[in-house]
């Protein structure tokens, strides 16, 4: 949709009312304050939650929105009664509209009246961003150092999952970014690199525009008995497998961000590209890759509708500190995406996607924006 600047109102409202659409409901706008959503989560229809942070000049507040209504009000919550400022939010996590558990940087908090009260269940080891949990005891935790850690007494002692470890990369340099289970069926997804790759982005770091991209390995984890065993597989890849999703039909799909702009050979690589496995196919296969996009999350619903977010990329570098023209894309064969029309003002470095109940469907953005698929 191309909303020109004296007539974007107009236009915009007339593709909206041609068919779905994602409509701004909460939209974070105070003077010298910003907020920055890091996840967001929708365990039930009418429950969902965003976690992120406030930044007033270099003051930082963790900070929660919520809502119990479907999204028409929203309340944002201070962290400071459990959280220092220096001990950030990095995730979430439901098992239903009440129980779940929140990832800091130093810690693993849980809360049973969904996001009221929150105590401290233990510490967790360095490096741990995301947890799943099957019930309210079995769970596992994954991060950077070759981490995947599994507990079953709710979060409050940890072992490692040896086929994690086993992993080929070293350890300092191997980092689990996704986790997802569709019933007992599981996977883990991650990735390592060289040592030698920029840890800047490109508008940080002028050689990081102009450097050959060196490639990495994926690794993937696998488990159909809910943890009791778990089989790996890897390969060489330049992009991250940063996200994947599953649903019950089979189909999974696997997001691959490609940080710098060209491989070791000088080829030009897109700033993403997801990939589809199905039962039927056994093969993964590139389902979109757009040059002028950049994908940040992917979701299925349980019976495998695919949508995808991010934003419209902004000049040549990637990590571009201007945020793109927020995007989001469905398909009902996997080859021909629709773009799917937002509110103007959505514009993201980043952007989360959550599915409650199998039908309504949520993106959040890092810049305070919340929108829902009406």
């Amino acid at each position: 949709m191309a909303c020109r600047v004296f007539a974007w109102a107009l236009s915009c409202s007339v593709a909206f009312a041609a068919g779905p659409h994602f409509v701004m409901r909460y939209f974070y706008d105070q003077d010298k304050t910003e907020l920055q959503l890091i996840d967001l989560k929708f365990p039930s229809a009418q429950h969902g939650m965003a976690a992120g942070i406030v930044t007033e000049g270099k003051r930082i507040d963790p900070t929660l929105l919520r809502t119990t209504d479907g999204g028409a009000h929203w309340s944002l919550t201070p962290l400071a009664r459990w959280l220092s400022s220096k001990d950030l939010p990095l995730s979430l996590f439901f098992v239903d509209d009440s129980q779940g558990w929140m990832v800091t940087e130093k810690a693993l908090w849980f809360t049973g009246d969904f996001g009221g009260a929150w105590h401290k269940v233990g510490d967790l080891p360095k490096g741990i961003m995301k947890v799943w949990f099957l019930t309210t005891t079995h769970g596992w935790a994954i991060g950077a150092g070759k981490q995947v850690i599994e507990t079953t007494d709710g979060g409050k002692s940890w072992i490692p999952v040896e086929e994690a470890r086993q992993a080929p990369g070293a350890e300092a340099t191997t980092v689990y970014t996704a986790i997802v289970f569709m019933r007992n069926h599981g996977i883990v997804t991650g990735w390592n690199q060289p040592r030698d790759f920029s840890l800047h982005p490109e508008w940080q770091d002028p050689s990081a525009r102009s450097s050959a991209g060196l490639p990495g390995t994926t690794i993937i984890l696998e488990t159909p008995d809910g943890g009791k065993s778990w089989s790996s597989s890897s390969g060489a890849m330049f992009g991250r497998l940063t996200a994947v999703t599953l649903s019950l039909n089979g189909t999974s799909l696997a997001l691959f961000e490609f940080i710098n702009r060209l491989d070791a050979k000088m080829v030009h690589l897109p700033p993403s590209e997801v990939h589809r496995m199905s039962l039927e196919r056994g093969v993964p296969d590139r389902v979109y890759r757009d040059e002028d996009t950049q994908i940040t999350d992917v979701a299925l619903t349980t019976q495998g509708t695919p949508y995808l977010a991010g934003h419209a990329t902004v000049g040549l570098v990637r990590d571009n500190p201007i945020p793109g023209k927020l995007k989001v894309l469905t398909t009902s064969d996997f080859a021909n995406w629709t773009e799917i029309p937002v509110d103007y003002r959505a514009a993201a470095h980043r952007a989360y996607l959550a599915i409650a109940e199998d039908r309504d469907v949520w993106v959040a953005t890092d810049t305070g924006m919340i929108l829902k698929l009406e």
